[in-house]
């Protein structure tokens, strides 16, 4: 009876085995020594996942343009990721409001006002949240600033919310 026959591995596979257990060996222990990450004040990309009503004032629908704010201060300890909207209700029993009805403009960064398109679902007119997020850092605040004006006979109520991703 004869007995297997082991042969030698040549010596660069064997050298080329430890530094591949070696770097793996090097990597755990560095992963495992780094700290987690401490809350920052960036925003991960991540979807509102609720929505924080806006308490203030809200002026009436008028055919004069009015101008109001929309402010959100973050109270959590970490960055927020948060969405201005802006709803115009109609009134319960009608007329329902078109977003012709209404021309609601923002105030941007350099003091002009741009028009915010609006869309319209069941008597309801708001702002779209695509593209209207900010990161709001610790502790910081959102302001905004609208003017809104009517067609007359237009009638509706505003409402302010905030969607915010935790």
């Amino acid at each position: 009876m004869s007995s297997p026959r082991i042969r030698p591995l040549p010596s660069a596979f064997l050298l080329c085995a430890l530094a591949a257990v070696s770097t793996m060996t090097t990597a755990k222990a560095a992963t495992a020594a780094t700290p987690a990450p401490a809350h920052t004040d960036t925003c991960t990309d991540v979807r509102p996942d609720h929505f924080v009503d806006v308490p203030g004032h809200t002026p009436a629908l008028s055919p004069r343009a009015v101008e109001f704010d929309l402010d959100y201060r973050n109270r959590g300890d970490h960055a927020r990721r948060a969405a201005p909207q802006v709803l115009i209700e109609s009134p319960d029993h009608g007329p329902y409001l078109r977003p012709g009805d209404v021309l609601l403009e923002h105030r941007t960064a350099d003091g002009s006002w741009q028009p915010v398109r609006l869309a319209s679902q069941t008597g309801t007119l708001y702002t779209s949240l695509t593209g209207a997020h900010r990161c709001v850092p610790a502790a910081g605040a959102l302001h905004e600033r609208y003017r809104i004006s009517a067609t007359p006979g237009a009638q509706g109520s505003l409402h302010l919310r905030v969607a915010v991703a935790d």
